[in-house]
């Protein structure tokens, strides 16, 4: 376990594959653009709809890493990625087809968080997707928590390889 600015947290395998993204270095007036454009682009998020189906589809609201650079760019980062998460949300009621959806956040790489929809689907037979491992109960960290306040979210944890916090509506239950 290591500490981190999301708590105790157990750190991802010594993995090339698995180190941070280091955030692209931007000037002042740059970070004002790429924000500007990230939460522009995330409230008009739009779900694929050329495609019948998803099997475990997903999406990055931080393609580049640049929520590594500072607590505030993480926590403006998970915001953003809750603008996503609930256009899916929004979107995927309006399909005929029943669609799960959930965010996955990484606190050891916000590049690596990431907003899922999945489907019934003809690769694999797993819809529903069951969450195992992820534990419900477990202690929430107050940057989450501050993001993803109030109750219409459920909020666990998992620690199978490393840590990941996992979001999804309540009633996904």
């Amino acid at each position: 376990m290591i500490e981190s600015s999301f708590g105790q947290i157990l750190e991802p395998p010594s993995d090339p594959d698995l180190q941070p993204a280091t955030p692209p270095q931007r000037t002042p007036a740059q970070l004002a653009e790429y924000y500007f454009e990230l939460e522009s682009e995330a409230r008009a998020f739009l779900l694929p709809d050329e495609v019948p189906w998803f099997d475990m589809w997903h999406t990055h609201p931080d393609w580049e890493g640049d929520g590594n650079r500072s607590a505030q760019d993480r926590e403006r980062h998970l915001k953003v990625g809750r603008v996503i998460f609930e256009r899916v949300l929004e979107q995927a009621a309006k399909r005929t087809v029943l669609i799960q959806v959930w965010y996955v956040i990484d606190p050891h790489d916000s590049a690596q968080d990431s907003v899922y929809a999945h489907t019934r689907n003809p690769n694999h037979d797993n819809f529903p997707y069951t969450f195992v491992g992820v534990r419900w109960d477990a202690e929430v960290p107050p940057l989450i928590r501050s993001v993803f306040a109030g109750s219409e979210y459920d909020i666990g944890r998992s620690d199978d390889r490393w840590t990941l916090y996992w979001v999804r509506p309540t009633a996904a239950a």
